[in-house]
C-alpha cells in the first residue's frame, strides 16, 4: 500500500513537462526513496491531488474529502515545512505543489548538516545523473533554461529586449529574494565541492517564489541595485547566469559553476551545447585586436574557445567554436586586447511565460515520440 502511495505521487510529479524519467521506464530506485524521505504516507497521498498551479482550500478540500477547516490546516502544515507552495492572493490563501526538481531543491536550502540530509543529497545526484539530466535537457528545441549574458557593450542585430539581459531582467522584476544555491549546497554535503564560490546568498528569486522563501527564513529580500552588483561580481569570478526560459514570470537568476550546479553539468554533457541552452547572443573576435593571451580559453568552462596559428598575422590568435559558444560573455569582460564582443542573434522565439514554456516543451516531446 505504501508503494503505491509514492508512485502515485511520482507519477503525478512526472505529469510536469520537465518530468521525473524517460517516458516507458521504470521511476529511478533513488526517486522513490527520496520520496520516501520527504513524504509520510497520509502526506504523499494528500499532495498527489494538489497541482502545479495555485488552487483555492475548498477546491484542494473536495479532492481530499475532508473539511475546509481540517484541509487549511493540514496545508498550512505542510507549508511551513517547506513541502508544498503557499501564496496569499487578494486575502485567499492557495497553494500548489512543486514540480520534481524544485521539490528536491527545498530541503536543501537549509545549511545545518545532518545524516538525513546528506543521504537525501546522495540520492538526489543519483537521481540527477542518472535520469534527470536526459529528461531535462534531452529531446527537444526549447530548453527549461537558458543563459544570460553580461551587460557588456553589445553589437547590432536588433532591439535587444528586456528579458534577455540581466540588467533589464532584474530591473523589471519585483520582490527580489537572495537564497543559498542549492546546487552547490548538495555538492557539500555529499563532499564533492570542487570550487570556491559561496553557497549561501548565491541565486536571486523573484515574487511569489521569493516571498515564501523570506517567509520560510531562506532568502532575504535585496534591492535592483544590490543584485546587479552581486551578479556582475559573480560573473567576473566565472560563474555562468541561467533563467527560466520565458520572458515573463521569471522563477530564479541562478549563478552557476560547471562542478556542482545540475543545469550546467547537464549542457555540457552536448556536443553543441549552444544548440539546447543559448542566450540570443554569441561571440564576435577581432583578430587585429587579439593579443593570444589565452584568457579566454582558461575562463570557458564551455571549450568553445582556443588559440589558433595565422598565417597573416604571423602569430597565434583566439578563435570561437559557435557550437559550444552558448553567448554568456564571461570571456569579453577579461578580454586583454578588447578583442571580444557580444553579438545580438536571433536564435529563436522566447515562450511568454513559464506555462507556455511547459507546453511547448510538452508538444515537442510529444512530436519526437
Amino acid at each position: 500500500m505504501t508503494n503505491e502511495v509514492y508512485l502515485k505521487l511520482a507519477e503525478k510529479l512526472d505529469s510536469f513537462p520537465i518530468g521525473v524519467k524517460k517516458k516507458g521506464v521504470d521511476f529511478p530506485p533513488s526517486f522513490l526513496e527520496l520520496l520516501e524521505m520527504l513524504y509520510t504516507p497520509e502526506e504523499a497521498k494528500i499532495i498527489s491531488h494538489l497541482e502545479f498551479f495555485l488552487e483555492s482550500i475548498p477546491k484542494i478540500a473536495k479532492k481530499i474529502n475532508k473539511s475546509k477547516e481540517e484541509t487549511e490546516r493540514i496545508l498550512n502544515d505542510l507549508a511551513d515545512r517547506g513541502k508544498i507552495f503557499r501564496y496569499k492572493k487578494q486575502g485567499k490563501l492557495k497553494f500548489a505543489i512543486f514540480n520534481a526538481a524544485n521539490l528536491f531543491d527545498y530541503p536543501f536550502l537549509q545549511l545545518e548538516t545532518s545524516q538525513k540530509l546528506q543521504k537525501m543529497a546522495e540520492l538526489a545526484m543519483n537521481w540527477f545523473g542518472s535520469e534527470f539530466i536526459d529528461e531535462a535537457f534531452g529531446g527537444t528545441k526549447t530548453g527549461i533554461y537558458r543563459v544570460l549574458p553580461v551587460d557588456e557593450e553589445i553589437k547590432g542585430g536588433g532591439e535587444i529586449l528586456s528579458y534577455e539581459t540581466v540588467s533589464g531582467l532584474i530591473r523589471s522584476m519585483k520582490d527580489l529574494t537572495i537564497i543559498p544555491c542549492v546546487c552547490r549546497r548538495r555538492m557539500e554535503l555529499i563532499g564533492k565541492k570542487r570550487c570556491n564560490h559561496p553557497v549561501e546568498e548565491s541565486c536571486i528569486t523573484f515574487g511569489n517564489t521569493g516571498l515564501f522563501f523570506q517567509e520560510q527564513g531562506y532568502g532575504r529580500a535585496i534591492t535592483v541595485e544590490e543584485a546587479l552588483k552581486l551578479l556582475r561580481k559573480y560573473q567576473e569570478d566565472g560563474l555562468i547566469l541561467m533563467t527560466t526560459n520565458s520572458q515573463e514570470k521569471i522563477l530564479v537568476v541562478c549563478a552557476c559553476c560547471d562542478c556542482c550546479c545540475v543545469g550546467l553539468r547537464g549542457l555540457l554533457e552536448f556536443k553543441k551545447p549552444a544548440a539546447v541552452m543559448p542566450a540570443n547572443f554569441q561571440v564576435e573576435i577581432d583578430p587585429d585586436a587579439c593579443v593570444g593571451c589565452g584568457i579566454c580559453v582558461e575562463r570557458c568552462v564551455f571549450k568553445a574557445n582556443s588559440l589558433i596559428f595565422d598565417e597573416n598575422l604571423n602569430r597565434s590568435i583566439a578563435s570561437v567554436d559557435l557550437d559550444r559558444c552558448v553567448g554568456c560573455g564571461l570571456c569579453t569582460i577579461t578580454c586583454e586586447g578588447n578583442a571580444r564582443k557580444l553579438v545580438h542573434i536571433k536564435r529563436g522565439e522566447i515562450p511568454k511565460n513559464f506555462l507556455e514554456l511547459g507546453f511547448q516543451i510538452a508538444k515537442e516531446k510529444e512530436e519526437n515520440q
